[in-house]
Order: structure tokens, then C-alpha cells, then sequence
């Protein structure tokens, strides 16, 4: 028999939710509208992890495929892709698919598998070493340390971005690159006075309508990813709704779109009151035997 899973998830250590939701707590980072800037790609800078603060998130889709895991937040849209190459993965990106920060990490060991050796980022060789190694790696590549009061990270100003070391016992166990707009987001670099973000809560996905594996993939046993991009009204309901990232199959494409058009959303909120948002979803087409 086979079976149609969507949105499937594999292991993924939430490491986005965890920085924000502890800055948050902080009262470093509020709940923001994306700022008009955020909406105009910048000249690729700093790379971590093959991926470029500036550029498309389609440059990585190019190179690691379609991701694991996607999810809009009110901070931007997270794009996971889970041990690849040896390196889990975390984009966040604006609404245009502008790649605004990226994590990497170790992955995590599934139950009883024994850690993999560790493979780095070619830009920095600074993930798992010790923190007097990861200094001098980024002093190296022109970073500038920067004055970080919490004592497990530590931080390195580059042209255009802010680099991120989160340590467990001393050890480098993710990097963050940022650009200046979540640097100063996150408190890393002193925000212009004249920038005040609103209250921004991103669109939800309330109801997912599912629709039938289609047909023709199906008995050909074909698979594939898309990500489709919707623009979500004040009304909740999804408008201008179209692939972003395609399966590979056509028949594919259009159950995703289908499914998206079909589905239920709370519309995103502005100060409180209803706003247009966008909404980016993640339907994965598997085949079970």
C-alpha cells in the first residue's frame, strides 16, 4: 500500500525558536514587522555555510534541495535542511526569499547512533573547536570582536554582518551569521533612532486542506518537495498563491497549489489589527510501500 505523507519531519534541534524565544524573554528582540529595507536584497557579504547574507534562499535550494523543514514566523521564514553534508542547516529569510541570517550546527546523533566527526563550514573553520580557536579563525578573516556580557557567546563584527558563536562548555557548538538588520535586532549593533518596527504577528495556517496524492506521480512513483508562496489578506483567506520552489513534476505543483488555495489562515496582525501577510508553506510528497 502506499501512503502520501506531507510536511515530513526528520530530527531537527529548533534552534531559531530557542535564540528568539530567549531574546524575547531578554526584552532584546521584539515580535517585529519586517522593515521596508528587509524587502530590498542587499550585495552578498558574509557566507556561512555556502549560503550568502543577501542572496536568494534559491541559491541554496540550488545547491541542498528543497528543505526539511519550513516555517513562517514573525520574525521572517525559516528554511531548514537537516544534516547535510554533515552540517544542519537554519536560513532565515524576508519575505522575498532574501537570505537575512543563517545557523549552523552539528547534527544532532539519532538514538543510539554514535556523534559523526565533525565537518565545518568551509568559510570558517570555527564549529567544534574551542573558543580561543574560533577567535583566532575569525580574527584571521578580518572579524573584530565585539563586547558580548553573556559569557556562553561570543560575537565578531564583519563588514555588513555580525558573526555568532554559541558555546557549550567552551566549545563552538553553532554559528550564526547575521546582517546589520538582524544584528540589530538582536542587540548586537545599535539600531538607527529613526527605526521604531510595530507589533508583527506572521499569518497562521489554521486548517491544512489535503489533497489526494495525484495520480499520475503516484503510479509512477514519483516523489518531490514544493514550496509555494501565498499572500494571506486581512480576511485570512490566500491570495496570488504560486510555487516558489517547484517539485520537479507538474502534476505535483498543482495538488501543492491546490492545497494552499484550499486551506484556512488567520490573517497576520499589525499593532494588534488585522494586516496582509505573507506565508510561505512546505508540501512534501512521499511514497510509502
Amino acid at each position: 500500500m502506499k501512503i502520501c505523507l506531507r510536511n515530513t519531519c526528520r530530527r531537527v534541534r529548533d534552534s531559531f525558536a530557542c535564540s528568539v524565544a530567549a531574546a524575547l524573554l531578554a526584552g532584546a528582540v521584539p515580535a517585529v514587522t519586517p522593515a521596508p529595507e528587509l524587502s530590498t536584497p542587499v550585495a552578498p557579504q558574509l557566507s556561512l555555510g555556502g549560503v550568502t547574507i543577501g542572496a536568494s534562499v534559491l541559491d541554496a535550494v540550488k545547491r541542498f534541495g528543497a528543505p526539511d523543514i519550513l516555517r513562517t514566523t514573525d520574525l521572517g521564514h525559516e528554511w531548514q535542511w537537516v544534516d547535510t553534508g554533515g552540517i544542519d542547516r537554519e536560513i532565515l529569510t524576508d519575505d522575498n526569499m532574501v537570505v537575512r541570517e543563517v545557523l549552523v550546527a552539528r547534527p544532532a546523533p539519532m538514538a543510539g547512533e554514535s556523534p559523526s566527526p565533525a565537518v565545518q563550514p568551509a568559510e570558517f573553520q570555527a564549529l567544534a573547536v574551542s573558543v580561543d580557536e574560533a577567535a583566532s579563525v575569525f580574527a584571521a578573516a578580518g572579524g573584530n570582536v565585539m563586547a558580548e556580557p553573556d559569557p556562553a557567546i561570543r560575537a565578531w563584527s564583519f563588514p555588513g554582518g555580525v558573526l555568532v558563536a554559541d558555546l557549550d562548555d567552551g566549545v563552538t557548538g553553532r554559528l550564526t551569521a547575521l546582517d546589520d538588520i538582524m544584528a540589530r535586532r538582536l542587540g548586537y549593533l545599535q539600531p538607527p533612532p529613526d527605526i521604531i518596527p510595530s507589533l508583527y504577528h506572521a499569518p497562521v495556517m489554521t486548517s491544512d486542506f489535503y489533497v489526494p496524492y495525484p495520480t499520475a506521480p503516484w503510479r509512477d512513483n514519483i516523489e518531490g518537495r514544493a514550496v509555494v508562496r501565498a499572500i494571506i489578506d486581512t480576511t485570512g483567506a490566500p491570495k496570488d498563491v504560486r510555487i516558489a520552489v517547484s517539485s520537479g513534476n507538474a502534476d505535483l505543483d498543482a495538488a501543492a497549489l491546490e492545497s494552499v488555495r484550499k486551506s484556512k489562515f488567520r490573517s497576520a496582525r499589525c499593532d494588534d489589527a488585522p494586516c496582509t501577510g505573507v506565508y510561505y508553506d512546505l508540501q512534501d510528497f512521499a511514497l510509502i510501500q
